[in-house]
Protein backbone atom coordinates (compact mmCIF):
# COMPACT_ATOMS: atom_id res chain seq x y z
CA UNK A 1 0.00 0.00 0.00
CA UNK A 2 1.43 3.42 -0.88
CA UNK A 3 2.34 5.88 1.81
CA UNK A 4 -0.19 8.66 2.41
CA UNK A 5 1.36 12.02 3.26
CA UNK A 6 -1.65 14.36 2.80
CA UNK A 7 0.07 16.51 0.20
CA UNK A 8 -3.05 18.61 -0.28
CA UNK A 9 -2.89 20.05 3.25
CA UNK A 10 0.90 20.49 3.10
CA UNK A 11 0.69 22.32 -0.21
CA UNK A 12 -2.14 24.53 1.08
CA UNK A 13 -0.13 25.40 4.19
CA UNK A 14 2.95 26.32 2.14
CA UNK A 15 0.86 28.22 -0.38
CA UNK A 16 -0.69 30.27 2.43
CA UNK A 17 2.76 31.26 3.72
CA UNK A 18 4.04 32.14 0.25
CA UNK A 19 0.92 34.20 -0.42
CA UNK A 20 1.56 36.17 2.78
CA UNK A 21 5.20 36.67 1.71
CA UNK A 22 4.20 38.11 -1.67
CA UNK A 23 6.20 41.24 -2.45
CA UNK A 24 9.15 40.38 -0.19
CA UNK A 25 12.70 40.72 -1.55
CA UNK A 26 14.88 37.83 -2.69
CA UNK A 27 14.40 34.34 -1.29
CA UNK A 28 12.01 35.65 1.33
CA UNK A 29 9.21 35.47 -1.24
CA UNK A 30 9.74 32.02 -2.78
CA UNK A 31 11.75 29.72 -0.45
CA UNK A 32 9.36 28.26 2.08
CA UNK A 33 11.77 28.05 5.04
CA UNK A 34 12.96 31.64 4.59
CA UNK A 35 9.46 32.92 3.83
CA UNK A 36 8.06 31.28 6.95
CA UNK A 37 10.54 33.12 9.18
CA UNK A 38 9.90 36.39 7.37
CA UNK A 39 6.12 36.06 7.67
CA UNK A 40 6.35 35.13 11.37
CA UNK A 41 8.49 38.22 12.02
CA UNK A 42 6.11 40.40 10.00
CA UNK A 43 3.08 39.12 11.92
CA UNK A 44 4.82 39.99 15.18
CA UNK A 45 5.50 43.50 13.94
CA UNK A 46 1.91 43.83 12.76
CA UNK A 47 0.58 42.81 16.19
CA UNK A 48 2.79 45.33 17.98
CA UNK A 49 1.96 47.96 15.37
CA UNK A 50 -1.75 47.70 16.08
CA UNK A 51 -1.07 48.43 19.76
CA UNK A 52 1.28 51.32 18.92
CA UNK A 53 -1.35 52.82 16.62
CA UNK A 54 -3.82 53.02 19.50
CA UNK A 55 -1.14 54.67 21.66
CA UNK A 56 -0.29 57.20 18.92
CA UNK A 57 -3.93 58.16 18.38
CA UNK A 58 -4.46 58.67 22.11
CA UNK A 59 -1.40 60.96 22.21
CA UNK A 60 -2.73 62.90 19.23
CA UNK A 61 -6.15 63.32 20.83
CA UNK A 62 -4.60 64.51 24.10
CA UNK A 63 -2.44 67.05 22.25
CA UNK A 64 -5.48 68.41 20.39
CA UNK A 65 -7.59 68.61 23.55
CA UNK A 66 -4.74 70.35 25.39
CA UNK A 67 -4.36 72.91 22.59
CA UNK A 68 -8.08 73.62 22.61
CA UNK A 69 -8.18 73.78 26.39
CA UNK A 70 -5.31 76.26 26.54
CA UNK A 71 -7.08 78.50 24.02
CA UNK A 72 -10.04 78.48 26.41
CA UNK A 73 -7.95 79.30 29.49
CA UNK A 74 -7.37 75.93 31.12
CA UNK A 75 -5.12 72.90 30.73
CA UNK A 76 -5.78 69.33 29.63
CA UNK A 77 -5.45 67.84 33.09
CA UNK A 78 -7.71 70.43 34.73
CA UNK A 79 -10.30 70.05 31.98
CA UNK A 80 -10.38 66.26 32.21
CA UNK A 81 -10.64 66.46 36.01
CA UNK A 82 -13.56 68.87 35.78
CA UNK A 83 -15.30 66.77 33.15
CA UNK A 84 -14.98 63.58 35.18
CA UNK A 85 -15.99 65.30 38.41
CA UNK A 86 -19.14 66.61 36.74
CA UNK A 87 -19.97 63.30 35.04
CA UNK A 88 -19.72 64.82 31.55
CA UNK A 89 -18.95 61.65 29.63
CA UNK A 90 -17.17 62.62 26.42
CA UNK A 91 -14.28 60.44 25.32
CA UNK A 92 -10.95 61.83 24.11
CA UNK A 93 -11.68 61.08 20.48
CA UNK A 94 -14.88 63.14 20.43
CA UNK A 95 -13.33 65.92 22.52
CA UNK A 96 -10.40 66.15 20.10
CA UNK A 97 -12.81 66.31 17.17
CA UNK A 98 -14.76 69.09 18.86
CA UNK A 99 -11.56 71.01 19.64
CA UNK A 100 -10.32 70.74 16.06
CA UNK A 101 -13.47 70.99 13.93
CA UNK A 102 -16.09 72.60 16.18
CA UNK A 103 -14.32 75.13 18.46
CA UNK A 104 -17.59 76.79 19.54
CA UNK A 105 -18.97 73.48 20.78
CA UNK A 106 -15.68 72.72 22.53
CA UNK A 107 -15.82 76.14 24.20
CA UNK A 108 -19.33 75.30 25.42
CA UNK A 109 -18.07 72.03 26.90
CA UNK A 110 -15.20 73.82 28.67
CA UNK A 111 -17.46 76.55 30.03
CA UNK A 112 -20.03 73.97 31.18
CA UNK A 113 -17.32 72.07 33.02
CA UNK A 114 -16.07 75.26 34.67
CA UNK A 115 -19.54 76.45 35.69
CA UNK A 116 -20.75 73.19 37.16
CA UNK A 117 -17.46 72.49 38.89
CA UNK A 118 -17.40 75.94 40.50
CA UNK A 119 -20.95 75.42 41.83
CA UNK A 120 -20.81 72.00 43.55
CA UNK A 121 -24.24 72.31 45.18
CA UNK A 122 -25.93 72.53 41.78
CA UNK A 123 -26.06 68.73 41.56
CA UNK A 124 -27.50 66.13 43.85
CA UNK A 125 -24.88 64.46 46.07
CA UNK A 126 -24.72 60.75 46.75
CA UNK A 127 -22.77 58.60 49.22
CA UNK A 128 -19.47 60.16 50.35
CA UNK A 129 -20.25 63.37 48.46
CA UNK A 130 -19.95 61.80 45.02
CA UNK A 131 -21.93 63.53 42.29
CA UNK A 132 -24.96 61.60 41.08
CA UNK A 133 -26.35 62.13 37.61
CA UNK A 134 -25.29 64.76 35.14
CA UNK A 135 -26.93 67.99 34.16
CA UNK A 136 -25.26 67.68 30.74
CA UNK A 137 -25.29 64.99 28.10
CA UNK A 138 -23.29 64.29 24.97
CA UNK A 139 -26.26 65.40 22.86
CA UNK A 140 -26.07 68.92 24.22
CA UNK A 141 -22.56 69.51 22.84
CA UNK A 142 -22.69 67.67 19.53
CA UNK A 143 -23.96 70.07 16.85
CA UNK A 144 -24.37 67.34 14.22
CA UNK A 145 -26.46 65.26 16.62
CA UNK A 146 -28.52 68.35 17.50
CA UNK A 147 -29.25 68.98 13.82
CA UNK A 148 -30.29 65.37 13.27
CA UNK A 149 -32.49 65.43 16.38
CA UNK A 150 -34.17 68.65 15.20
CA UNK A 151 -34.76 67.10 11.78
CA UNK A 152 -36.50 64.06 13.26
CA UNK A 153 -38.88 66.09 15.45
Amino acid sequence: MPRSVNAVASRARRKKILKAAKGYFGRRKNVISVAKNAVDKAMGYAFVGRKLKKRAYRQLWIARINAGARINGTTYSRLMHKLSANKIDLNRKSLADLALNHPDSFKAVVSAAKIVFSAPNAMQRGINGAAVGSPFSCQQFDPILQISLMATT
